[in-house]
């Protein structure tokens, strides 16, 4: 099953959400974007943030502080 159908989003959208850093670099396979566990999970995480309200902006900000380790739990948990 293609990753896009499995989530219900455009390969444009998973794109952009690589392009603005919400997922990492995606490597690709002959050409079509090769799809990991990680990023299973981090698209998963983006569509339950998305279904609390979050913008994709504020989503971006709580993955970067997280990127940053245990310093910013307090920050993370006003999200």
């Amino acid at each position: 099953m293609k990753f896009a159908l499995k989530y219900n989003l455009s390969s444009e959208t998973l794109k952009y959400y690589e392009k603005i850093g919400l997922i990492e670099k995606v490597a690709k396979k002959s050409g079509i974007r090769d799809y990991k566990d990680e990023d299973l999970e981090r698209i998963s995480f983006i569509i339950c943030m998305k279904h609390a309200g979050l913008s994709l902006e504020d989503i971006k900000k709580f993955i970067d502080l997280n990127k940053l380790g245990d310093t910013t739990l307090d920050d993370r948990l006003k999200y």
